[in-house]
């Protein structure tokens, strides 16, 4: 048995896959690693609010960091405040933002 699972949106792009990875997720108990990978035009909120959903660790980029927290209008000030309404409402465990040259 597997002890991750690392998936995005990008696997989910045709029903075949979509499908198979919903069948994986319903049948093994693995930690789920989502690099979420928001590519044009290869998502909708559908897919990016249930991969969510699914996550127990998430990691995005700072520019699809802020198109989610615009989707999803997550409430703060700053983006620390974001990150943490984001972390609650889907009961994420951990979050890696990447900001390209700046680090992570």
């Amino acid at each position: 048995m597997p002890k991750w699972i690392y998936f995005g949106t990008l696997a989910q792009r045709g029903a075949v896959s979509r499908n198979a990875l919903q069948t994986l997720l319903d049948n093994v108990d693995a930690a789920r690693i989502v690099d979420l990978n928001l590519r044009e035009p290869w998502f909708d909120s559908e897919t990016i609010l249930a991969t969510l959903h699914a996550a127990d660790i998430l990691k995005l980029n700072r520019d699809e960091f802020d198109s989610v927290a615009r989707l999803l209008e997550l409430p703060g000030e700053n983006i620390q405040e974001k990150a943490a309404s984001l972390l609650t409402k889907f009961s994420i465990d951990k979050l890696f933002l990447t900001e390209g040259d700046l680090g992570a």
